[in-house]
This record gives structure tokens, sequence and C-alpha cells, in this order.
């Protein structure tokens, strides 16, 4: 779960075993599976990102590293 504020940019960069990615917004609304490794985010408030595996991947399970970084208007 993170905060952020109405037009900051989330930028994610996953590596790792086949995932899903959802981001539940402050609305209730959820993005995913999957999702693009910039976007912004329009309201302000508490989102939760989550990671899940893929189940219908072949090796869906292990170490995985994710980086998000939360980047405010110029």
């Amino acid at each position: 779960m993170f905060t952020a504020a109405a037009n900051e940019t989330l930028r994610l960069r996953f590596s790792g075993p086949a995932a899903r990615l959802l981001l539940t917004r402050p609305d209730g609304q959820v993005n995913g599976p999957g999702l693009p490794a910039e976007m912004v985010l329009l309201a302000k408030g508490k989102y939760i990102l989550r990671v899940t595996t893929n189940t219908t991947s072949d090796d869906s399970y292990g170490d995985f590293q994710l980086e998000m970084r939360l980047v405010g208007k110029p």
C-alpha cells in the first residue's frame, strides 16, 4: 500500500517469474492483471499494488525484483 498525490506518475520495473500485477485505486477500482511500466495516477489517496503468481505459466514461482517509484508533476 502506498499514498500518492493526484497526477503523480507511477513507474514500475518487474523482473522474475511470470506474475500478475494488480493496482487497486482509492475508489476501489482495479487495474490489471498486467500494468504498464509507467502510468499517471489521477486520484489522490491510498493505492494497493498486488503481485500474484501466474499459475497458467511454467515456472511461475521464485524470486523476483520489483522497483516502484512515484514521480511528481514537473
